[in-house]
């Protein structure tokens, strides 16, 4: 793994490039609507002003569903307010990992799984429902099929597709490339990478995957030049302009009885999606020091963040959908959301009600603006000319 430093987070604030931002519309508008009858229109934009982002609060059930809220960020420090609109709730296929793509104004995602028994095959071997790729819309979920990977050689001992299913196979971290469209997903592998050996979560291999194809096909591998730990969970977000995925990883604490002998600890790190290279640096996010602060005062760096979402003000919004001491156990009744500027300084840290069993967070594309037609000079003399004779057959009809 890289050294980590204790340098602050650098994140710059982008725009998409006009061009660039022509070119989604162009794709948007080719688009057919009959292909996304299930999941509706697509899912209603943002206003700047909102500075808002779309969350997925996930329900473990039989199916596993999602609900989609609009959350509004304004406030900061203890103030920090979460303005919340239901879009539509008890969708399923439900995921963990999605983001909400430009080119036609819909969540992409991989589907979750938890208790979803109703559709599974005889064994897990044979169990590829982790992979298939769901559209969300304003309407609700419709599900693409399974991601064809078999442009990619097998792999391993034995040999076996990436996609090979596997006991809790679930992805929560991805996010749309903007100028790509491709969904882009961080592929988590189990390990002992705790600091007492425990078994947690890491990410070194971030798949891209073009959903407008039938099925979707995963069209590139980045592989990652250090791992990024994603204890109990994790997500990123994309810059606008398709270079970086940026996120928070987190270690949890070590706890002895109603002690903390070592503090939880947070990363931040980015991501180059095209070389891979991977930059990690000490978060300077408070953390508590004893059980008792968990419950009753938690901090920020208490907790990992399952969603993460880039604003309209160029910040990152981060989504906790449960309490800090839930990690260990304690309650879902409400999650944390915390705000970061580009250099990753906190802005606001606050409660936010309902928590859920998993969650994930995305951009909310701002409203377009269509620009009013510049006529120039010509235009000017022409129209002009129109008025004039306009006027003349008036004056001649009075005549």
């Amino acid at each position: 793994m890289h050294a980590l430093t204790s340098q602050r987070f650098s994140l710059p604030q982008r725009a998409l490039a006009s061009a660039g931002l022509g070119l989604a519309l162009l794709a948007g508008l080719a688009v057919s609507t009959s292909a996304h009858a299930q999941a509706g229109n697509p899912l209603p934009r943002c206003k700047a002003s909102e500075n808002a982002f779309y969350l997925l609060r996930y329900a473990e059930g039989n199916p596993g569903t999602n609900t989609l809220v609009k959350v509004g960020v304004s406030g900061t420090g203890a103030g920090l307010t979460a303005t919340q609109t239901t879009v539509w709730t008890g969708q399923s296929p439900g995921t963990v990992a999605a983001g909400m793509r430009p080119q036609d104004g819909y969540i992409y995602g991989v589907r979750a799984l938890s208790a979803d028994t109703s559709d599974a095959p005889a064994t897990w071997q044979q169990d590829y429902r982790a992979f298939q790729v769901v559209r969300y819309g304003d309407a609700g979920a419709q599900n693409l099929g399974v991601i064809d990977a078999s442009a990619f050689a097998t792999t391993g001992t034995p040999a076996h597709s990436i996609f090979d299913p596997s006991p809790n196979p679930n992805f929560n971290a991805a996010d749309i490339d903007p100028v790509t469209g491709y969904l882009v997903v961080g592929m988590l592998r189990v390990g002992a990478y705790g600091r007492s050996g425990g078994t947690v979560q890491q990410m070194q291999t971030l798949l891209h995957i073009d959903v407008t194809t039938t099925p979707p096909k995963l069209v590139k591998v980045t592989n990652l030049s250090a791992p990024i730990l994603l204890n109990s969970s994790g997500d990123f977000a994309i810059d606008a302009t398709g270079t970086y995925a940026y996120g928070i990883s987190y270690r949890s604490p070590v706890r002895s009885g109603f002690s903390i002998t070592t503090p939880a600890a947070s990363y931040y790190w980015r991501a180059d999606l095209n070389s891979g290279a991977v930059t990690q640096t000490v978060a300077s996010l408070p953390v508590s020091n004893n059980v008792s602060d968990l419950l009753f005062l938690p901090k920020a760096g208490d907790q990992p963040y399952g969603g993460a979402a880039q604003l309209a003000d160029g910040t990152f919004a981060f989504f906790a959908n449960q309490t800090p001491l839930g990690v260990a156990g304690g309650s879902f009744t409400e999650g944390r959301l915390l705000n970061v500027d580009a250099s990753g300084t906190v802005l606001g840290y606050a409660a936010i009600a309902p928590g859920s069993n998993s969650a994930d967070a995305t951009r909310c594309l701002t409203e377009q603006i269509d620009p009013v037609p510049s006529v120039g000079f010509w235009g000017l003399v022409l129209m002009s000319l129109g008025l004039g004779a306009f006027a003349w057959r008036r004056q001649r009809s009075r005549g």
